[in-house]
């Protein structure tokens, strides 16, 4: 009986309650009614929490997009851009998810609130960090701005923010006052006036916060090898990581054993290769007489730098390899090196030292990890493709890092 009564008596005040909704929808405040809804008191504007849009884009990055348009430019440039900053918001956001809620323990940045915006300026970067939620031993916050690809607005915006954080002037009411074409007796303001310098006066705490992240330089690769030197710079150091991915392997012990997949290749490896690729411009174990790369030359050349690798090998493993274990590594490290350096070459079997270009697209496209064996020479690796996946396709890497640093440094 009791709702028979009264839900019939609740309708005509449901479209009431409806524009209520809208009311406060749209002014973004809530609104409290009294006395039977005859009078209505309105808050404060409550500020919204940005939250990211769901986005549905295609990620274009090396393995969907030309190799052409990614080296001369265009569209898939700027995805690579973005993939770039996309890289270093995740490191970023890794870093201050360790860092910012112990600085915020410790009270670094004084009383932190939801809606705080912390300004982190470095090296050429801006990102702004907003507070989106602080409780007791969390927050939630959301990062953005951080872009290598920066505009002129950027910088001025930059250069403005510095010279803010770097200003030290005592601010006192007569100059307010003055500024604000006052009268010269008139020094005090009104409540209204207090009130609105108030709400726009802003405090800038300053401190310093480390975060661990990437350090990005650039350095222009066909500049840094540009003459034939430098190229057969990055050759040699190539061939040298193999040797050490090679003996850092824990499969050596397994290929040069007698249940080896490559036991047919060691026993029948010839001392000699005259593929035409290579050169004396590069190779520095080609013997120019003979128009070929000889395993004599291969030990005089790279032998020392081997025999360190298996020392440290056979140090960490407490082992002692005998002379026939020897001779098949030094074979082994003989095959893989020319491998690794017949993998430069193009499909065409045009030598690279024809163009810059031609040597830094396979480069590249090594880096990528596109590995193709175009030459019968190079099918033994089809016994154990973790060779070439475990000791090529790092030393790659680990050549051009060392020839970065070695540039660097001198």
């Amino acid at each position: 009986m009791f709702h028979l009564v009264l839900q019939p008596m609740g309708i005509p005040h449901i479209l009431l309650i409806i524009t209520q909704m809208v009311v406060s929808s749209i002014v973004r405040a809530p609104m409290y009614p009294i006395i039977g809804s005859a009078l209505w008191f309105m808050g404060y504007p409550r500020a919204i929490k940005f939250w990211e849009r769901q986005y549905v884009t295609s990620r274009k990055d090396s393995t969907n997009t030309k190799l052409s348009s990614e080296l001369h430019g265009g569209a898939a440039g700027e995805y690579s851009v973005n993939n770039l900053n996309g890289l270093f918001y995740e490191h970023a956001v890794i870093a201050l998810q360790r860092e910012l809620p112990n600085a915020l323990r410790r009270g670094q940045f004084g009383a932190v609130k939801a809606g705080d915006v912390f300004i982190v300026v470095n090296e050429g970067l801006t990102c702004m960090i907003q507070m989106i939620e602080v409780g007791n031993g969390f927050c939630t916050f959301q990062l953005r701005g951080l872009e290598f690809k920066g505009t002129i607005c950027q910088e001025r915006e930059q250069d403005a923010l510095w010279r803010m954080i770097n200003r030290d002037e005592p601010c006192f009411l007569n100059r307010l006052i003055e500024d604000l074409n006052y009268p010269k007796k008139l020094r005090l303001l009104s409540l209204f006036q207090l009130l609105d310098l108030r709400w726009h006066t802003w405090q800038v705490l300053r401190s310093d916060l480390s975060l661990l992240t990437y350090n990005i330089s650039e350095n222009q690769a066909d500049r840094i090898m540009m003459g034939f030197d430098s190229q057969k710079l990055v050759v040699v150091l190539y061939v040298k990581a193999m040797l050490y991915h090679l003996t850092d392997s824990e499969q050596l012990d397994y290929w040069i054993g007698k249940d080896s997949p490559f036991n047919a290749s060691l026993s029948g490896m010839e001392e000699f290769d005259y593929d035409p690729f290579f050169s004396d411009t590069f190779d520095i174990d080609y013997d120019n007489a003979g128009g070929h790369v000889s395993f004599k030359n291969f030990l005089d050349s790279y032998g020392p730098m081997l025999n360190v690798f298996v020392q440290k090998r056979q140090e960490k493993l407490g082992k002692v390899y005998d002379e026939d274990q020897r001779n098949l590594i030094n074979k082994l490290a003989f095959m893989t090196s020319l491998s690794g350096r017949r993998a430069l070459s193009l499909n065409d079997r045009v030598h690279y030292a024809v163009n810059i270009n031609l040597f830094l697209d396979r480069l590249h496209q090594l880096f990528k990890g596109d590995y193709r064996i175009t030459s019968f020479k190079d099918e033994w690796l089809f016994s154990d493709f973790t060779l070439l996946s475990n000791v090529i396709a790092p030393a790659l890497k680990s050549g051009l890092r060392m020839y970065q640093d070695h540039f660097t440094r001198t």
